[in-house]
């Protein structure tokens, strides 16, 4: 039996009950599979977690929590470390450390790693709403856009995953398959996985995905717009006497570009291979992977994970005031002397640095 049974379970529950009465066979010491998984997705999980837990810091300074779509990205954060775990049991698994598959902590893994990944989706889709509340109804942004109503959004989504995603908890046990104890779904309640394993592709692939990219699609729209007005405006008057928000739009129209693309690229290949295999599977006629296609949804799975372990890059390298609190942060932690009078007044200071990043970063 296949010790990497775990990783399969917490990507595609269903995939893997459908695999119960096949031949599985450890992969070779030499494959591709076998080394990518064994060498690549350590590195993504420590460096993940490290630049998770340094992300939400950031984003839980008393200057940036006041503000809703930095309580979604600190949550996106949190989220992100919740799956790296889970995929760290999976991995430990692979390696033949099988604490996944002991009573309590098979539930729970796969329990936490459908939650969190649920959670981490969901609080994209609630940055690209909000940036785009931000950019095209700003008079309503001081009403709307505040920590206290992102409380209340994220007290839905919890109440909804925890609704929806409990299911694992009592349809997966820990049974005795040749010989060896393994976390494998109830035999009695595959139809109940098969329907969860198509509601949480329409959850965590299908809306987020629309939602997405409707919202980008009116950013970039917007972006355009403005430009196209501020050019003619600079036609009819100085640029001393016509201030241009163009630099807002366009900043704030990056930052958002950046991590929409991102999720897009790292979550997206993989959830077409799923999508490919649930519509197969509903239709009555599931077929066999070709090796090609095996190959790729090895490095699909790599990308999926580097998702929710490469957001601390991204804010670091778009985030202009993320960057400038993390080196002032580290560099007041070290005592460091990197810092020169320029560059400390580069640095917002207490009273103006919520209102820098809500003008013009209030993403990142």
């Amino acid at each position: 039996m296949n010790s990497s049974y775990g990783y399969k379970l917490i990507v595609n529950i269903t995939q893997v009950s459908n695999e119960k009465d096949a031949s599985i066979v450890p992969p070779s010491p030499d494959s591709f599979d076998f080394i990518l998984r064994k060498y690549a997705y350590p590195i993504i999980i420590i460096l993940g977690f490290l630049g998770n837990t340094i992300s939400a810091f950031v984003f839980l300074n008393p200057q940036l929590r006041r503000y809703s779509c930095n309580i979604f990205l600190a949550t996106r954060s949190l989220s992100d470390n919740g799956v790296l775990f889970s995929l760290l049991v999976a991995w430990l698994d692979f390696i033949y450390v099988r604490i996944f598959h002991v009573p309590v902590v098979c539930q729970l893994t796969v329990f936490l790693s459908y939650i969190c990944s649920f959670l981490s989706v969901w609080c994209i889709v609630c940055v690209t709403i909000d940036n785009y509340i931000r950019m095209c109804y700003p008079s309503i942004v001081n009403l709307y856009c505040k920590s206290k109503y992102a409380f209340v959004i994220l007290s839905v989504l919890i109440t909804i995953s925890l609704g929806i995603y409990n299911i694992p908890l009592w349809t997966t046990h820990v049974t005795v398959i040749a010989g060896n104890y393994y976390c494998w779904p109830k035999q009695e309640h595959i139809d109940i996985l098969y329907i969860l394993t198509y509601v949480d592709t329409a959850l965590t692939f299908v809306f987020p995905l629309s939602a997405i990219l409707i919202c980008m699609s009116l950013l970039i729209c917007k972006a355009v717009r403005s430009h196209q007005r501020s050019t003619t405006c600079r036609e009819l008057y100085s640029s001393r006497t016509w201030p241009s928000s163009t630099s807002h739009y366009l900043k704030v129209t990056k930052l958002l570009f950046a991590v929409s693309v991102t999720f897009l690229i790292l979550h997206t290949p993989t959830h077409v291979i799923k999508l490919k295999s649930v519509i197969e599977a509903f239709a009555g006629n599931p077929q066999q992977l070709s090796g090609v296609v095996k190959t790729l949804n090895y490095v699909f799975q790599v990308m999926y994970c580097l998702n929710f372990a490469v957001n601390f890059i991204v804010y670091y390298t778009f985030g202009n005031n993320f960057r400038q609190i993390v080196a002032k942060s580290f560099c007041s932690i070290s005592n460091c002397k990197i810092f020169n009078k320029r560059s400390r007044d580069s640095i917002p200071s207490a009273d103006t640095m919520s209102a820098d990043i809500l003008e013009q970063d209030s993403m990142l």
